[in-house]
């Protein structure tokens, strides 16, 4: 799925595009259940299965087609565990990643009067990334052993630039103002090491 952003995005510029215009505003969110990995500590390549929070701002631009402003937020506890001299030791830390996105998402499949309609999105943003230690060691209470391999090395809490790509269904009555909808997003965030995300959601909007 490494080409899901290239793909998506092909899409949506290859597809005509009607005349220009305001539709329609819409506001929702969406969770889901997302795959991290990426190396955020030495030695930890897969930071496992967690949940994505997201609120979503969407603006129609013209029939079919919508502009949307994400923020989501994901949130990892896991044990990071390391040998010192041959014994091994491990501490919690906490992973954060809150992300802001600009997304440009078309219908590529839908009929008039049928309220189902397959979508296809790419968009660009920042991801705020934290690796945090327990309060001990963050407090200096715990301190990092002098042979270990600089296993409390923190990821920088600045922005990082990513990508993402989307596809989904939605299912949106003409009469009703709630449109449901489900889909799978695959991103990449540009840190010091390529962060991946690979993700399953589902989500309500209310338009307006």
């Amino acid at each position: 799925m490494r080409n899901a952003i290239i793909l998506a995005l092909f899409v949506i510029l290859s597809y005509p595009v009607e005349s220009a215009g305001i539709t329609g505003v819409s506001v929702g969110g969406r969770i889901g259940w997302s795959e991290n990995r990426g190396e955020v500590l030495p030695g930890v390549s897969d930071l496992g299965a967690g949940t994505t929070y997201t609120a979503i701002l969407g603006i129609g631009a013209v029939p079919g087609l919508d502009v949307e402003f994400r923020g989501s937020y994901f949130e990892k506890e896991f044990i990071y565990s390391y040998d010192v001299g041959g014994v091994p030791v491990e501490h919690p830390f906490t992973y954060r990643d809150m992300g802001v996105t600009a997304l440009l998402k078309r219908n590529i499949v839908e009929s008039a009067g049928f309220p189902f309609a397959l979508y296809a999105g790419a968009g660009v943003g920042v991801h705020f990334l934290n690796t945090e230690v327990t309060a001990e060691m963050a407090s200096g209470t715990v301190e990092p052993p002098a042979d270990a391999d600089d296993p409390f090395a923190m990821m920088e809490n600045t922005g990082k630039l990513g990508g993402e790509g989307v596809v989904g269904l939605t299912l949106a009555p003409p009469a009703f103002p709630l449109a449901a909808f489900g889909e799978y997003r695959y991103g990449i965030i540009f840190a010091s090491e390529r962060l991946t995300q690979s993700e399953f959601a589902a989500g309500l909007m209310i338009r307006f």
